[in-house]
């Protein structure tokens, strides 16, 4: 065909074609790059101007036909327009009608070429269209072009995307569309277990699993039902070769890890078909920290596989736990995967925690459709909450705990339930279990941010701090029925999350112990509500190893890296799971734990302070200089401090109050750490080393107070101060010499602070004061206050308007100074 816009002759189909509910068995090509079944139109002009999408006959659009690429292409100038029938692998025929570098219509466009083809196919009546590369040529007739099919009355069609008459014109290469006939599939198959099919069905979709206990042949029969009513069927025969595959028998007792437990004789391995039928003695993995093998698992109905707790089994792929079998894991142990494949059949997966009514633990399920209300059952559960990370709060930010009973567990999202109410005072064990099939493979939740950038220091309705990471805080959890390694999924998520996690470890009344660091100072030590995480360390458990393991079942918060408000998802992956990571780490109460891990440390020197307040109850933060840190803000190293209301001690850098600090090696003896605190009541307050590894293990801390100018070796014991109530960050500092003991002329200069918080406060360093007389800027005098005699006086007197006063402050060695301050 070398004629620009023609229709072929007849083209005998040798097979029938199905299109649009009837059967043909002729059709023609057309030269602008189309098939028609209208043989009517036999070598006559097909035109080629349209302005309309399909359906539709107006202009040069035709019925029963299939368009791939129909546009104005023109032949008669080069290229080759033909058709050839070729038999497939399978044995049936397909037509093939192609296009080959046919030039654009007009002289302009002569030197832009199409190259594209159209495939039917025999006995499924599938249509393919392949475009090797199509241009645009938009002098003529629009550029317009489509890709589609219409049947015999122009009423109806299917267009591939964007593929229609009137689209934006468009260009392309290597592309395919495949338009495959609606309704019932016109095949049907039954695999039978066996040489030809005298054997027992065993399927029938177009894969199975199965895991013959010996090398065993399967046969596939498939069933094609043709347009004219009538079926051909094919048979084909595959092998499953069995190598190691692996019974229990239980003749000598449950023990997973004996031999002659198992036929052949023999432990699995990773590679091992596994499968656990009814005997007398169910299959136990137990011991310490014992891991049983298999290549894939199926238990049968009636059949029982449990794993003992502080043990685990890892399954190269699937798990099949028939409708009446049961694979219970019990607490503290692990079900591993390695590939990312489709598990079938419930586990129980079951995990204990001590707790009082009042108490909240962090949960998240391991397996798929659970109810989150029935964790405790048969016990009625307490309140359940999860997160909104941008519901409004009342203190006018976002970030807000919602009602959850009752809901379905959704995979990788975090859920807190209180005690049941029918707990007391007293620690009880709950005894949690989820019941359903086994999450594995790659698994992804979406997270959140509200709309605070704002990171100066700024106060949310009820006075409490809020900074811009108040409302990036999602809570998510570990979605698999085994530990995760924390450090790995942070490192994965890295440009989604700040570089930590945080864990609600609040469970246990405060007990007065040891401090970990003074062998003679004591007091009521819990650490703060949250165990933090990142490369730097842990804040609440200086003996916790370099990484973290977040046990099966574990929510848990990430913070979402700040920007404006959006949205994206963190995932998990069969990557994050080892058999070897400890899944005991459920994190329910403040014990602390002493953890050591396979992580190759990075080079760490950390100091962990405390502020103890009068009670005995305290508050602590890391400080570390870690390799790899820098002196700036770094994700994986530094986390931020979640303000409340609540007493708090941090690290500054720059304005950001921080939890955990990371600074850069090598370690710089002039280097000055500032310190924050929050002080919620007036009072006494001390601030202690908890604990110190690295080379501080030699080196001299000393605490600076610049309010009272003390400089305060930290080390030998802790430094108690008196404070108002408020936020502090310009007091102390963290220094590694003291000037003032290798200087003999080193004297500490007298120094006088004013501090507005509640009340005015006036100190004076060394020397005691006489006189402090208070006026305001027009310089009347408001307050007079003598015989002091002390060098401290809060100015109780004074009544707070948030305007300019001018202090004279006169001491007992005759000094006057005059110090400004807004109160």
């Amino acid at each position: 065909m070398n004629i620009d816009d023609i229709w072929s002759p007849v083209i005998n189909i040798p097979f029938d074609f199905c299109f649009y509910g009837n059967t043909y068995n002729s059709c023609i090509m057309g030269s602008n790059g189309m098939i028609s079944f209208d043989t009517t139109n036999a070598s006559s002009p097909s035109g080629y101007a349209f302005s309309n999408n399909l359906p539709s006959l107006v202009g040069a659009l035709f019925p029963n036909t299939i368009y791939g690429v129909y546009h104005d292409i023109d032949p008669s100038v080069g290229g080759t327009v033909g058709w050839e029938l070729i038999t497939l692998n399978t044995g049936c025929r397909a037509l093939v009608a192609s296009w080959n570098d046919i030039p654009m219509f007009s002289a302009t466009c002569n030197s832009i070429l199409y190259t594209g083809m159209i495939v039917l196919y025999e006995d499924t009546n599938v249509i393919e269209v392949y475009i090797k590369e199509k241009n645009v040529c938009a002098s003529w007739n629009g550029g317009n072009a489509i890709v589609g099919i219409q049947n015999e009355t122009g009423t109806q069609a299917v267009v591939a995307p964007g593929r229609n008459g009137l689209d934006a014109d468009w260009t392309v290469t290597n592309e395919g569309w495949r338009f495959v006939p609606a309704g019932p599939s016109i095949t049907s198959i039954q695999w039978f277990e066996g040489s030809g099919t005298s054997g027992p069905v065993v399927g029938n979709t177009d894969t199975i699993n199965v895991c013959p206990a010996v090398t065993t042949t399967y046969t596939a029969q498939v069933t094609y039902s043709l347009c004219n009513g009538n079926t051909i069927v094919e048979n084909d025969e595959t092998i499953v070769t069995v190598l190691g595959d692996k019974t229990w028998n239980g003749s000598i007792d449950s023990d997973w890890n004996k031999n002659n437990n198992w036929t052949p004789v023999g432990i699995p391995n990773n590679t091992d078909c596994v499968l656990i039928p009814v005997t007398p003695n169910d299959p136990i993995i137990s011991g310490t920290n014992y891991n049983g093998l298999a290549g894939t698992l199926r238990i049968l109905n009636n059949a029982t596989l449990t794993v003992n707790s502080n043990n685990s089994i890892t399954v190269t792929d699937w798990v099949n736990v028939q409708p009446n079998g049961t694979f219970e894991i019990h607490d503290n142990s692990s079900l591993v995967q390695i590939n990312n494949t489709a598990n079938i059949g419930n586990i129980i997966y079951r995990r204990d925690t001590d707790i009082r009514r009042l108490d909240y633990v962090y949960w998240s399920s391991p397996v798929s459709g659970f109810n989150v209300s029935n964790i405790p059952s048969p016990i009625a559960p307490g309140p359940i909450f999860t997160w909104n990370t941008t519901f409004a709060n009342p203190n006018g930010g976002q970030g807000y705990w919602i009602g959850a009973a009752g809901s379905t567990m959704q995979p990788a999202v975090g859920y807190i339930m209180r005690g049941p109410n029918s707990f007391g005072n007293t620690p009880t064990t709950l005894n949690g279990s989820f019941i359903g099939v086994p999450n594995n493979g790659q698994i992804t939740t979406t997270i959140s941010r509200g709309s605070d950038t704002n990171t100066a220091t700024h106060y949310g309705l009820n006075g409490t701090e809020i900074t811009n990471l108040s409302d990036n805080y999602n809570l998510i959890g570990n979605p698999y029925p085994s530990a995760i390694r924390a450090s790995q999924f942070l490192f994965n998520n890295n440009t989604k999350i700040e570089g930590n996690v945080r864990l609600w470890t609040h469970g246990t009344l405060p007990a007065a112990i040891t401090s970990p660091f003074y062998d003679t100072y004591t007091y009521n030590y819990t650490p703060g509500d949250y165990y933090i995480y990142n490369f730097t360390g842990v804040t609440c458990c200086p003996a916790a190893g370099s990484d973290l393991f977040i046990g099966a079942s574990q929510g848990f918060f990430v913070q979402m890296i700040d920007g404006p408000p959006a949205s994206d998802i963190v995932s998990f992956n069969n990557g994050l799971r080892n058999p070897s990571y400890d899944n005991s780490l459920f994190y329910r109460n403040a014990n602390q734990i002493e953890t050591q891990t396979n992580l190759t440390d990075l080079e760490r020197h950390r100091m962990w302070f405390d502020i103890i307040n009068s009670d005995g109850l305290n508050d602590r933060t890391l400080i570390g200089y870690v390799e790899n840190a820098t002196m700036g803000r770094d994700s994986y190293f530094d986390a931020n401090t979640a303000v409340a209301g609540n007493m708090i001690i941090y690290s500054l850098l720059n304005e950001e109050k921080l939890t955990i600090q990371g600074r850069s090696l090598p370690f710089d003896v002039n280097d000055v750490v500032p310190m924050g605190v929050h002080i919620p009541t007036s009072g006494q307050y001390t601030i202690a080393l908890a604990a110190i590894d690295g080379l501080f293990e030699n080196q001299a801390i000393y605490l600076i107070d610049k309010l009272t100018n003390d400089i305060h070796d930290i080390k030998e014991n802790p430094y108690s101060f008196s404070s108002e109530q408020g936020t502090f960050n310009n007091r102390f500092e963290i220094i590694y010499q003291n000037e003032s003991l290798s200087n003999p002329d080193f004297s500490l200069e007298n120094l006088i602070r004013v501090t507005s918080n509640e009340n005015l406060t006036v100190y004076s360093t060394n020397e005691l004061m006489e006189s402090v007389l208070v006026y305001n800027v027009l310089g009347q005098k408001l307050a007079e206050y003598n015989n002091v005699n002390a060098n401290q006086l809060v100015l109780n007197t004074l009544q707070k308007n948030n305007s300019t006063l001018l202090l004279k402050i006169k001491l007992q060695n005759g000094t006057t100074s005059i110090e400004k301050v807004i109160y």
